[in-house]
């Protein structure tokens, strides 16, 4: 027997469109979001749009701004920066003990997934390989036994992601992005645990960078 596969609710297909038309930039930083037009733009009612937009501020995509409403939640230079950082810090220390406990077929399913989101960027299905990439890294950190700091990053997933489209609408990230992510994984596969926690430090620094440059300036960042 083969497990059944749930069918999508109403609810949670909403909640996807929404969430990926943020993080694409349909919605801008700082831009309201109008219950009515949204419900009319999904054919769904008012009430599914409500549920999702809260669930959409506790994943911190959306802000609830008194006398105002839900607003797409905009990220000061130095929140983007400690973003970064953080990643830097556990993503570093999740490739090297990867590299140290991956066997070899665990090396080849991190390939597989590496050449899935390759051919989808280059495909321009943005999303589905953000997906990968996020499938990429929960092995990474299953692999180097990180199953608690897997969690936390988890609670970051949807604003790295949106970070990560930001910088991938640069088009020297779209081609350095998934060439330094593919040095992360090569010195993985080969355990080389320096190698991999070095080149992951890269690969996250270089995205930081791309990912300012089409950030717009907010007054709270010039002091």
């Amino acid at each position: 027997m083969q497990a059944i596969e749930r069918p999508i609710t109403l609810k949670e297909r909403a909640l996807i469109e929404l969430r990926n038309a943020i993080m694409l930039g349909q919605f801008t930083p700082g831009q309201r979001l109008v219950e009515r037009a949204i419900a009319d733009q999904l054919s769904v009612s008012r009430t599914v749009v409500r549920e999702c937009v809260r669930h959409l501020e506790s994943e911190r995509l959306v802000t609830i701004v008194p006398n105002a409403g839900p607003v797409v939640t905009e990220l000061s230079v130095a929140q983007i920066q400690e973003i970064y950082h953080l990643r830097a810090s556990l993503e570093a220390e999740a490739v090297s003990k990867c590299a140290q406990a991956i066997h070899s077929e665990q090396g080849k399913a991190l390939l597989i997934l590496m050449d899935r989101i390759e051919k989808k960027l280059k495909a321009n299905k943005v999303i589905e390989a953000l997906e990968d990439t996020t499938n990429l890294y929960a092995m990474i950190f299953q692999i180097g036994g990180l199953e608690i700091t897997w969690d936390l990053i988890k609670q970051l997933n949807s604003r790295i992601n949106q970070l990560r489209l930001r910088s991938l609408s640069s088009k020297a990230r779209q081609t350095q992005g998934p060439k330094s992510l593919r040095k992360m994984i090569d010195a993985i596969v080969k355990k080389n645990a320096r190698g991999a926690s070095k080149a992951c430090r890269e690969h996250i620094q270089q995205a930081m960078q791309a990912g300012l440059q089409q950030t717009p300036t907010r007054a709270d960042d010039q002091g």
